[in-house]
C-alpha cells in the first residue's frame, strides 16, 4: 500500500457515477462545529464558566439541536474534560466579529473565552470560501491558545473543520507542554485505538505537528522519534505531521523559531532525507514548491516531474491539494490548474488530491459534484 492511502486514510476513490454522496450528506464522521460543545444558556460574563469535577466524571454533554444546532462529533481520543467548562450559546454572531477573528488577535482572544474552539472554527470555516483564504493556520493558533487556556481536555473540545488545524495547534502545545519522553503513552492516550481511520491520522499527525515544535525543528531528531511509534500507520502520520509543520510553521517561525531544513532548492529537504522518508516529505513538499514559485502551479508541476520517478505520482497528488486549497469554489480553475500535468495518470493524481481537498465538511459534497461534471474526459472520471 502506498504511503499516500496511509496518510489520507480517508481518501477511498468513488468514480464520479457511482457515488451516492448527494449536498448535505455528512461526510468522513465530520458533523459540524459543535463537537463536544458544551453549551450554558444565559451564560455571562467575559469568559466560560468553569466547574471543577473529579477525574472520575465525565461532564454531561449538551444534547445536539435547538440550542447549538448542530450534532456531536466522536471524540479524539482517551484523553477526557475533568472539568465542565460552559460556553455562550452560539446564536447572534454578527458578521463583523467573525470578520475581526482574522484581523484581530485580542478579538479572537475573547471570542475564544467566550463561544470556545469548536464554534470559533466554525465560525472560521464558514467564513472561509466568502474570504478566500485558508482557514488552517489560523485554526492552528486557536487550538495552541485552547490548551493553554482550558488544558488537555481542549483536544476533546475541538472539532475537524478547516483542515483540523485546531486538534493539530493544540497537540503542538500538548507536547510543548509535556515534553516527548513517554510518546508511546502519551499518544495511546490521546489517539484511541477505537477511533476510525481519518480520526486516528489526523490524531497522531497532530502528534507530529508537536513534535517538531518540541524539538525545535530539529528534523532528524523529530523523524527519529515518529520512528519509535509501533505500527507503521502511525510513524506515517506522524511524519506527515512534521513535513507539515516544517513547512507550515517553521517558515513563519510561529513557534518561536524558524525552521533550517529550508531553502531555495525545491526539492529541500527531501532530497536531503534517505528513502524511508521520501514519500512522505514529497506528499507536503509542493506547498513548499508554492511558496517559492509565488503561485505558479505551473512551474510547480515542472518540479513534481524533476522529482525522483518513485515520488512524482505523490508530488502530483500534493499539487491537488494544494490547487484544492487555492480555489475553493471554484472547480473549473482548479481543472485548468491540474491540466498543467501533461501525463494522464498524473493530472488524475492532481485531479484527486483537489477533488478530495473539499471533502472536509458537509458544504463540500456539492462542490465536489460540480468538480466531476466538468471532467471532460471520461478517464478522469475513472
Amino acid at each position: 500500500m502506498g504511503y499516500h492511502s496511509r496518510i489520507m486514510p480517508q481518501l477511498r476513490h468513488v468514480p464520479c457515477e457511482q457515488s451516492t454522496v448527494r449536498p448535505n450528506s455528512t461526510i468522513f464522521f465530520i458533523l459540524g462545529g459543535a463537537a463536544f460543545l458544551l453549551v450554558a444558556l444565559g451564560c455571562e460574563g467575559k469568559g466560560p464558566a468553569i466547574q471543577e469535577t473529579s477525574a472520575a466524571q465525565t461532564p454531561t454533554l449538551a444534547s445536539p439541536g435547538a440550542h447549538t444546532g448542530h450534532d456531536l462529533a466522536p471524540t479524539v481520543g482517551t484523553v477526557e474534560p475533568t472539568r465542565q467548562i460552559l460556553f455562550k450559546p452560539p446564536e447572534g454572531i454578527t458578521e463583523t466579529q467573525v470578520e475581526a477573528l482574522w484581523r484581530e488577535p485580542k478579538a479572537l482572544e475573547q471570542f475564544l473565552r467566550d463561544y470556545g474552539p469548536a464554534v470559533t472554527v466554525q465560525q472560521l470555516a464558514d467564513s472561509e470560501k466568502r474570504r478566500g483564504t485558508d482557514c488552517h493556520s489560523l485554526a492552528h493558533t486557536v487550538g495552541r491558545r485552547s490548551y493553554e487556556l482550558f488544558g488537555e481536555q481542549v483536544i476533546a473540545l475541538v472539532s475537524h473543520e478547516c483542515h483540523a488545524g485546531a486538534l493539530h495547534g493544540a497537540t503542538e502545545a500538548y507536547f510543548l507542554d509535556r515534553g516527548a519522553d513517554q510518546l508511546q503513552q502519551d499518544m495511546s492516550a490521546l489517539c484511541s485505538d477505537s477511533l476510525n481511520s481519518f480520526l486516528r491520522h489526523q490524531c497522531v499527525h497532530g502528534i507530529g505537528h508537536g513534535l517538531t515544535a518540541w524539538y525545535k525543528y530539529d528534523l532528524p531528531k523529530v523523524l527519529d522519534a515518529c520512528d519509535t511509534l509501533s505500527l507503521e500507520t502511525d510513524r506515517g502520520s506522524c511524519q506527515s505531521g512534521v513535513f507539515m509543520e516544517n513547512i507550515v510553521g517553521g517558515l513563519s517561525g510561529a513557534m518561536g523559531l524558524p525552521t533550517k531544513y529550508l531553502s531555495n532548492d525545491p526539492h529541500y529537504p527531501c532530497n536531503g532525507l534517505g528513502p524511508h522518508y521520501q514519500e512522505g516529505c514529497y506528499f507536503y513538499q509542493t506547498s513548499r514548491m508554492l511558496q517559492l514559485a509565488q503561485g505558479d502551479f505551473q512551474k510547480v508541476a515542472q518540479w513534481c516531474g524533476e522529482a525522483p520517478r518513485s515520488v512524482q505520482f505523490l508530488c502530483y497528488a500534493s499539487m491537488g491539494r494544494d490547487v484544492g486549497g487555492a480555489t475553493r469554489g471554484n472547480p473549473g480553475e482548479a481543472i485548468r490548474l491540474c491540466a498543467y500535468i501533461a501525463d494522464a495518470q498524473y493530472r488524475r493524481a492532481c485531479l484527486t488530491g483537489a477533488v478530495q481537498d473539499s471533502f472536509w465538511d458537509t458544504g463540500g459534497a456539492e462542490e465536489a459534484i460540480r468538480f466531476c461534471r466538468l471532467l471532460g474526459d471520461p478517464d478522469d472520471k475513472a
